[in-house]
């Protein structure tokens, strides 16, 4: 986010540079989506390749073999047979049946067809299905169509949609009229900006990148609204820094982490002085007010002198942040070492077979043991960093700033409330 703020600032039209810094983000996302589904089609295409290979000599084996068979079977047995050993349903006519058991050579070149469409059809199936999960939307693209093509033509058609797929999601998102534009329009008249500062900007940037959409909860049948995340900033603060010095960047790391710090260690503070101004004496604070001295022991924080208030605010903030990391530190190595007792364990398990290659048990151990030793250290200092820089003490979400999408449409079997049971009532019968 500081990465972002700093592109906003000093604009002269704050309003544009936002909506401009909105359509970057996205389109970075959407170069790293569409990547990432460039290279799902290729790795497919390699796995379709692959599989066809198998399929085809296990066919190949399959026809050579049935001339050795004495025993008669009957056609749809063979045909049993050879599904179950390519683990492809393929359906054949009474002809081919017929054919496939007397002489399976004049079969093979439709059986080979067979193969390679079903093959095809099925990576289709699970490609599309996975790029469209991804998009959140459906390709207008044929799956029998697409399998009658070269795999080279199927990998056009595919990614070209995915791209059209994408260049529709950011018009409609980012566009001059898109729903950024008419949300940030829309929030600026509930909430007008008066100072366009780092505040504020980071309140739209947050509020916008998420959304609200109505929906139905499965169980009670009931509509709800559900957020959601729109876009990420995280893949054009990654283009910013990639021809960044490692140095500088650390240092710049640093220097925020530093600043964050402070800032929550002076945040501590006033808390922690807020909730103690009603104690009768600065001895109430407890170990904080040591730094003060024994002579303003006894005096009441009303009156306290300024300059003596900020240097005890300083100290409860720096006692607060201290426990906060300690408990972080305590917490990483808590979680770290019950999992390194157990590989120890599993360790000592698995050395006892070593004397049976005969290698030296208590060597191996030990030295196995001191390089699990130095991954610990390594999972614990990693843990703690991740952990200190993702901190917050309270949990903080923006509300989302995008206007409410339409409700998804329900089964009419679904919208129907279920019919209730009624009793019999028992009758009694009258005695004569």
């Amino acid at each position: 986010m500081k990465l972002l703020l700093e592109e906003l600032r000093d604009s002269e039209e704050p309003q544009a540079a936002l909506l401009e810094l909105l359509r970057d983000t996205i389109n970075a996302e959407q170069e790293h989506i569409y990547k990432a589904i460039a290279s799902l089609v290729y790795r497919t295409g390699d796995s379709l390749e692959t599989q066809l290979s198998e399929r085809l000599d296990l066919l190949d084996t399959f026809i050579q073999n049935q001339g050795d068979v004495e025993e008669v079977q009957r056609p749809q047995e063979i045909l049993n047979e050879l599904n179950s050993l390519i683990h492809l349903p393929l359906k054949l006519t009474n002809n081919q049946l017929r054919t496939l058991a007397d002489d399976a050579y004049e079969l093979e070149d439709d059986l080979r067809e067979m193969i390679e469409i079903q093959l095809t059809k099925i990576n289709l199936t699970r490609m599309i299905g996975a790029i469209e999960y991804r998009l959140e939307q459906p390709l207008s693209l044929n799956n029998n169509e697409l399998a009658e093509m070269e795999w080279s033509e199927v990998e056009k058609e595919v990614l070209d949609a995915a791209d059209q797929a994408l260049e529709t999601r950011l018009e409609a998102l980012a566009g001059e009229n898109g729903q950024l534009a008419r949300d940030l329009e829309s929030a600026l008249k509930r909430e007008p900006v008066k100072i366009w500062n780092d505040t504020a900007n980071a309140r739209l940037l947050l509020g916008l990148a998420q959304g609200v959409r109505s929906g139905f909860d499965a169980r009670t049948h009931q509509q709800v609204k559900q957020v959601f995340a729109r876009f990420q900033y995280i893949y054009l603060e990654a283009q910013s820094l990639v021809n960044r010095e490692a140095e500088e960047l650390i240092e710049e790391v640093m220097d925020h982490f530093n600043a964050a710090q402070d800032a929550l260690q002076s945040a501590w503070g006033e808390a922690k002085w807020r909730e103690g101004r009603a104690h009768a004496t600065l001895a109430d604070f407890g170990p904080a007010t040591d730094i003060l001295g024994d002579d303003l022991a006894d005096t009441s924080p009303a009156n306290l002198p300024d300059e003596s208030r900020e240097t005890l605010i300083n100290e409860l903030g720096r006692l607060r942040m201290t426990e906060i990391q300690r408990q972080l530190l305590l917490s990483a190595i808590t979680e770290q070492w019950v999992e390194y007792l157990t590989k120890v364990e599993a360790l000592r398990v698995s050395i006892g077979l070593e004397a049976y290659a005969q290698r030296d048990p208590l060597v191996q151990y030990r030295r196995q043991a001191s390089e699990m030793f130095q991954v610990l250290m390594s999972d614990i200092r990693s843990q703690v960093v991740s952990r200190v820089f993702a901190y917050q003490p309270r949990r903080w979400n923006a509300s989302p700033l995008g206007a409410v999408e339409a409700a998804n449409t329900v089964s009419d079997t679904a919208q129907k409330s279920k019919p209730t049971k009624t009793k019999k009532k028992r009758k009694r019968h009258k005695k004569k």
